[in-house]
């Protein structure tokens, strides 16, 4: 037999890469896809000013009650000073709902916040931390409910995804059994809000589309006075909010 040509001894020696795996291919660096400029988006800020007197949710009566449940050592969080919510009209398409639930949870017979602003499509969650009854419900459209009397520790879960044709969601949530628990919560079309005292002050929102915008806000005792606003790309716009309350 004839010796092997150097060439082909050549090409004998030559060492071929094993086939990846697919532990070997998950070990390759993506690259992450580049995060939007911040010059991309704006700002606003101003002051919401108030205009006249806040009205004031009627004083803490627990005799109202349909079981007093001894409420002599609790503080009556209705005499407590409210919220209202800063916000931009605008669609509520490409805003899908978080993951993550809110909560609007029930103790020392009261809600845990008077003003809950949620993005549509988001889940509630009420817990009742007392030791004593509590049955939540509302009237409000497009999402009445009720969640019937709860013992303590029982939780109920409220999807909110409906909104009216035009504007936001505003359910007005009570307790069957206590006439002083009250709360609100805004069904948001986007997710450019913020909450402040109702006493109102100073206000930022930050990373906002730029275009032309309406600035208003929502009280239950105050009306806002709308304004038009546009949001500069990389800029900072101040516009101030005013807010008018009852003589």
């Amino acid at each position: 037999m004839e010796p092997l040509a150097p060439i082909f001894l050549a090409a004998l020696m030559v060492t071929v890469p094993p086939p990846a795996t697919a532990a070997s291919r998950s070990k390759k660096k993506v690259s992450p896809a580049p995060a939007p400029a911040a010059s991309a988006r704006g700002s606003l800020t101003g002051v919401v000013i108030i205009k006249g007197k806040v009205k004031k949710m009627r004083k803490f009566n627990p005799y109202a009650d349909v079981y007093g449940g001894g409420a002599g050592s609790v503080t009556p969080k209705s005499d407590e000073p409210g919220h209202l919510a800063v916000y931009l009209e605008g669609d509520a398409a490409g805003f899908p709902a978080p993951a993550e639930h809110a909560v609007l949870d029930q103790q020392d017979r009261a809600f845990s916040t008077d003003l809950l602003p949620i993005l549509a499509g988001t889940a509630v969650d009420f817990t009742n931390h007392d030791r004593i009854y509590h049955n939540v419900f509302s009237y409000s459209q497009p999402a009445p409910f009720d969640l019937g009397r709860r013992a303590q520790g029982e939780k109920r879960t409220v999807v909110f995804d409906k909104l009216p044709p035009r504007g936001i969601g505003i359910i007005k949530i009570n307790c069957e059994i206590h006439a002083n628990m009250r709360a609100t919560v805004l069904v948001m079309r986007n997710p450019y809000w913020v909450v402040l005292p109702e006493t109102g002050g100073p206000y930022r929102l930050d990373n906002l589309p730029p275009g032309t915008w309406t600035l208003t806000g929502w009280h239950a005792g105050l009306a806002a006075e709308p304004v038009t606003v546009t949001v500069r790309a990389g800029e900072t716009t101040v516009m101030d909010l005013t807010l008018h309350g009852g003589s």
